[in-house]
């Protein structure tokens, strides 16, 4: 089992196309077993992709693209931050003018713009124009002149565009939205937004034509992401038509993910069908070789099954609270059990714990109470963590409780600080601790492990291509954090959060995300915090792994209020841990 995870995980690596990973570094990284094996493929196909069809064949594992790109980065290295900021002043200024006198498409020209700080502050204007202002806009882009600039700025404008939509539906815009998304030239992000924007629409808003085209890319559309945009836009536009495209979806026999978002497509054409699959994917083993699906598809029944079955009368949850705590108590070597969180929806409590039995023994003592409309706290002693009998790992005094874990750790300037926020101060520097803190976890998690490490500045840095077995890769991952230090060079040093996240939330296997920083965004496509936390929701739709989020920059104000919303959005917590920092130097944790 081991050893198809490892040759998914190559697979996974190379479909993507991840630039920075080479044929030779991904065969690298798998097992020692199955490498010559690789090897031997590679090297019959002369370093071409036929060495990726051998390896298929070979192993018997299908070549399918189960991997959601990350769009390109844009990062902004010719202007300092203070020269990005006298930029956004002068183009929100022209912004002005032209809404004033009625050419609101001046918006256009810095949609675009190589500065996040730029777009972001253009982006929340065209957000406070009319709705005819908008429909002006978007007609005025079929004859604009960037629309001959590079892809990545084009796909910056359109999904601009598409996103103001999706928060102010325009049937007006409906063709063009259609056309963005079915087009294979308009870059990954507009195409998602675009049908995520034609999803909000009002039923009636497509002719037959276009929902034809809508249907064919639900149906047939090859990146599933696309196809799954696409589905959800169906149901609601028409849930009539939908139903047949929702139902080949669900019988998806290679295609796991098609079975979760056919599950969420669902819940728009009849509820009680959506919680009766969402029981049966509980119920069956999914066998999904690759390892990358199982996961997602537990947590987004678990998740449909609490949002649904929580407006439900009491008494018609009975059954689905006994079968969760049921199921838990059956688990084997779980130190989470992601039923805790729907059993604290339906039941209105929170015991506090992350221990089942506590849930159990508090179901079976106050049942009656509870289907009486009361709403019974624990006593004393049931809902506290029992001590001493686990051993747990923590993380700058945070529990881990995940074995499957993407690190995303933080090394742009503000980690060259000191301990107490000094950049010319004496003493330990934040990012050495944090990278001393790291090697300590991953010397005392379980081998079994599966973990990823990600640093990031103004652009991501993966240590591994992908997540793997600790116990396989952990003298790597020492190697290269015990190296890794603040990017040199002119704007590499900044602090993007758009890219680093997208790509840690739909890593394989994975289902939890612990982000360390040492504040918001700077850098990357999206700085706006309130932006950015609406855009790693949406990706999780599809993930449903946990985001935690730890503070190092003693942060206030709006930037922590995103950082905890980033947190709570996604299912995880918000730990300010910067008085802790020093005490990892001296061993106390406390």
């Amino acid at each position: 089992m081991c050893r198809f995870i490892c040759v998914q995980v190559f697979l996974w690596q190379v479909f993507s196309d991840r630039k920075a990973v080479t044929v030779k570094t991904a065969i690298q990284a798998l097992s020692p077993a199955v490498q010559p094996l690789c090897f031997a493929g590679q090297f019959m196909a002369h370093f071409t992709s036929v060495s990726l069809w051998v390896l298929v064949v070979l192993t018997g594992i299908p070549a399918m693209g189960f991997s959601q790109d990350v769009p390109p980065e844009v990062i902004d290295r010719d202007r300092s931050v203070r020269k990005q900021s006298d930029a956004r002043s002068e183009a929100l200024d022209k912004v002005r003018e032209g809404v004033a006198s009625g050419s609101p498409e001046v918006v256009l020209d810095f949609l675009g713009d190589a500065s996040g700080m730029v777009r972001d502050a253009v982006f929340s204007r065209l957000r406070k124009l009319s709705g005819e202002e908008l429909d002006q806009v978007v007609k005025a882009w079929s004859r604009h002149p960037l629309r001959k600039a590079a892809p990545e700025t084009r796909d910056l404008i359109e999904s601009g565009l598409a996103e103001a939509l999706v928060q102010q539906p325009r049937p007006a815009a409906a063709d063009w939205l259609l056309t963005v998304a079915s087009s294979k030239k308009s870059g990954q992000a507009s195409r998602e937004l675009s049908l995520a924007a034609l999803a909000q629409l009002p039923q009636g808003s497509l002719d037959k034509k276009s929902l034809r085209t809508l249907t064919r890319l639900a149906d047939k559309e090859s990146a599933w992401w696309i196809r799954g945009e696409a589905l959800l836009a169906l149901s609601r536009l028409d849930p009539e038509a939908a139903e047949k495209s929702v139902s080949r979806a669900w019988n998806e026999k290679r295609l796991w993910p098609m079975r979760l978002i056919s599950l969420q497509a669902q819940v728009h054409l009849d509820s009680a069908v959506a919680i009766e699959r969402a029981t049966t994917l509980l119920a069956e083993e999914i066998r999904d070789r690759q390892g990358i699906w199982d996961g997602r598809i537990e947590r987004a029944a678990l998740q449909l099954l609490g949002e649904e079955v929580s407006q439900l009368p009491r008494a018609d949850r009975v059954e689905t609270i006994e079968s969760l705590i049921s199921r838990a108590m059956d688990a084997e070597d779980e130190s989470w059990h992601p039923e805790i969180p729907v059993l604290r929806q339906l039941t209105g409590v929170d015991l506090s714990t992350r221990r089942i039995t506590a849930w159990d023994s508090w179901w079976k003592s106050r049942k009656t109470q509870w289907l009486a409309g009361e709403k019974p706290t624990a006593e004393k002693g049931e809902s506290a963590d029992e001590k001493g009998k686990t051993r747990v790992v923590e993380y700058h005094g945070v529990p881990i409780d995940s074995k499957r874990i993407v690190f995303v750790s933080d090394v742009s300037g503000g980690m060259s600080r000191t301990l107490d926020g000094e950049f010319d101060g004496s003493g330990p520097r934040r990012l050495e601790v944090a990278r001393k803190e790291l090697l300590r976890v991953l010397g005392e998690l379980p081998a079994e492990s599966l973990v990823q490490v990600m640093f990031f500045a103004s652009l991501r840095i993966p240590v591994l291509p992908s997540p793997q077995l600790l116990a396989r890769c952990h003298k790597v991952l020492k190697k290269r954090i015990s190296e890794q230090g603040v990017p040199q060079g002119r704007g590499e040093a900044r602090g993007n959060l758009y890219g680093p996240l997208r790509a840690a939330i739909m890593e394989p296997g994975i289902d939890t995300v612990i982000l360390l920083t040492e504040g918001a965004a700077t850098e990357g496509r999206i700085h706006d915090g309130d932006r950015l936390c609406w855009h790693v929701e949406r990706w999780n739709r599809w993930a449903r792994v946990r985001v935690h989020v730890l503070s190092v920059g003693r942060l206030s104000g709006g930037n922590r209020a995103f950082l905890e919303k980033l947190a709570v959005g996604n299912g995880g917590e918000f730990h300010d841990i910067d008085d802790r920092l020093g005490k990892i130097e001296t061993g106390d944790r406390r």
